[in-house]
């Protein structure tokens, strides 16, 4: 049996579908095959039955391809600076470097350990905000501070259902990126103050813990 709807792209897997995959791949009591499994079943909507008609080493090609390409597998991708979801603008944040302490810490605590993979929707909310106001080419976000709790929670289920891990990708890399630049990081290391080790790679390049 050929399995259908295989992503070959970071456009073809939603956020959702990378987090349960990564969640799956952290969960320490489950076997290697049933995360193989029921990884490829999220990805393609297969069922288990339908996936125990592939040969296995068919299976086998099917989640490395895809597991690579969510881990990072050298896929990089632009970022996005506005995006739409059901009808409603959503922009990255004009700076990072200007973003609210707040937002910081709370990156840094979603980024502890194997946190990130729980919580990447909720660090895509940080990093894209809806557009408050806008005239021509200008235009104001949503304070993160002043947010209500209700509003933030609605834009995290949005984006865990409607956005694609090229834009999460893309956001990751860049504020990455900026990070480092900002504090003269050298490309290979990301010290994180309280552990002093180095932050493992998320999505591809990744949204460092980080704390000001």
């Amino acid at each position: 049996m050929k399995l259908k709807n295989v992503p070959t792209e970071l456009k073809d897997i939603t956020l959702e579908q990378a987090q349960k995959v990564l969640l799956l791949d952290q969960n320490p009591d489950m076997a290697d095959f049933p995360k193989m499994v029921h990884s490829v079943a999220i990805m393609t909507g297969h069922t288990a039955q339908e996936i125990g008609a592939v040969h296995l080493v068919d299976l086998e090609n099917i989640y490395n391809r895809i597991f690579s390409m969510i881990e990072g597998g050298g896929l990089e991708a632009p970022l996005r600076r506005h995006v739409n979801y059901l009808g409603r603008d959503y922009a990255f944040i004009e700076d990072v470097r200007d973003m609210e302490t707040g937002a910081f810490v709370d990156i840094d605590q979603m980024t502890t350990g194997d946190a990130y993979a729980e919580n990447l929707h909720k660090i895509m909310a940080i990093l894209y905000r809806p557009v408050d106001a806008k005239i021509g080419k200008n235009y104001r976000l949503k304070s993160y501070v002043t947010e209500q709790p209700r509003e933030r929670a609605e834009r995290q289920a949005v984006f865990l259902k409607h956005m694609t891990l090229d834009v999460v990708r893309g956001a990751a890399g860049f504020f990455l990126a900026v990070m480092r630049k900002s504090l003269n990081i050298s490309n290979n290391s990301f010290p994180i103050p309280r552990g002093g080790t180095e932050v493992k790679p998320i999505l591809g390049g990744g949204i460092a813990s980080y704390m000001p």
